[in-house]
């Protein structure tokens, strides 16, 4: 995630939705990843719900999803 950061070359936000995974992946990631907005949802709301709730909080022009 760096990496493509890094090489964009102009500035980015990253959101990332964990869609009820139930194991520890937002507080594991969050501490290497810091600049990163980790949302975690108590239920899987599915990938359209979460790709809404990306848009909901992105202060950018363009969305990219991964």
């Amino acid at each position: 995630m760096e990496e493509a950061v890094r090489v964009a070359g102009f500035a980015v936000e990253v959101i990332v939705v964990d869609n009820a995974s139930g194991d520890q992946t937002v507080e594991i990631l969050s501490h290497e990843f810091p600049g990163v907005k980790w949302v975690a949802n108590d239920t899987n709301t599915g990938f359209s719900k979460a790709c809404n709730q990306v848009f909901s909080m992105a202060k950018g022009e363009y969305a990219l999803f991964l």
